[in-house]
């Protein structure tokens, strides 16, 4: 996977660890629903948004 970020690009090594990459997405997502805390701040949640509806 290719992360873009200001100071150029990075590639990231998705399959590295032993828990497939979606088993950790659910874990964060279901931990999500359990406190109602995000770990993405709104600021940069907003941004993402923005950048998907150019």
């Amino acid at each position: 996977m290719t992360l873009h970020i200001d100071q150029g690009f990075h590639n990231a090594d998705i399959d590295k660890d032993v828990k497939p990459l979606y088993a950790s997405l659910l874990v964060e997502i279901l931990g999500f629903f359990r406190t109602r805390k995000s770990l993405v701040p709104a600021e940069e949640t907003l941004e993402i948004i923005s950048l998907c509806s150019q």
